[in-house]
């Protein structure tokens, strides 16, 4: 099965959540297709926010900033009051 096949699994499962997600999709993304990230992101029915990564699963500094500046992005989620969350 495909990458991309199993993200769009992931997809429609996506349709069932209800609570809030963060998504932190990549635009370049050697491990996983993007069309799949953000296909999951746009089924998500329920309140969601999106980051937008430039790369993901790589090695060396520009993977490690990326994860930094990811993780923060999750953190700063968690920290939105209720009605922050779209």
């Amino acid at each position: 099965m495909s990458t991309f096949s199993v993200a769009m699994s992931a997809a429609i499962a996506a349709r069932r959540l209800r609570m809030p997600v963060h998504v932190s999709a990549s635009v370049l993304d050697p491990a996983v297709d993007p069309r799949g990230q953000f296909a999951v992101y746009h089924a998500l029915p329920g309140p969601k926010r999106l980051g937008v990564r430039a790369c993901g699963h790589l090695d060396g500094p520009i993977g490690e900033l990326s994860d930094r500046l990811a993780l923060q992005d999750g953190l700063d989620f968690l920290a939105l009051p209720d009605e922050r969350v779209i």
